[in-house]
């Protein structure tokens, strides 16, 4: 059972979030690929706003969705969804960077609500780790109210 309140198709925009991830390299070899890069990250970044914690939960997410989300992700054959095997190899050589910068581009492009982009900040300063002669180390979150996500 998901723990988001809100089901994952009400709140990620496919075509959106398909085209921005189109940018990616694909570090697997060509041999022996049966999905693309691109439905297996979107299926992945949707399983887990749907609360998916795991490979495993990722992959059983892809396989409980109709035909019409599997088919919107990249997924035309329903019955032929990837095991967690795929996602767990396809996640672990991916550039993490790369990755955080593409989903984070992604929030910023389709977060607006009535015109508006809303995006709150908090800030907060890391006690006991001032250096003498050191500026004091900050750390500064970006929440997506809309969404429920950390956007940077």
């Amino acid at each position: 059972m998901p723990s988001s309140r809100i089901p994952a198709a009400g709140r990620v925009s496919t075509r959106s979030l398909l085209s921005v991830l189109s940018g990616l390299s694909d570090p697997r070899s060509r041999r022996g690929r049966r999905y693309g890069l691109v439905p297996l990250v979107a299926a992945g970044i949707a399983a887990t706003l749907a609360g998916a914690t795991s490979d495993v939960a990722v992959a059983a997410w892809l396989s409980d969705q109709d035909a019409a989300t599997a088919a919107a992700l990249g997924f035309p054959d329903q019955r032929r969804t990837p095991e967690a095997s795929v996602f767990r190899r396809l996640f672990a050589r991916l550039d993490p960077v790369v990755l955080d910068t593409v989903i984070g581009l992604w929030m910023w492009t389709t977060t607006v609500v009535t015109g508006r982009r809303v995006i709150a900040l908090d800030g907060k300063t890391v006690q006991g780790a001032r250096r003498a002669g050191a500026a004091t180390p900050h750390l500064v979150a970006a929440f997506d109210h809309l969404r429920g996500v950390v956007v940077g």
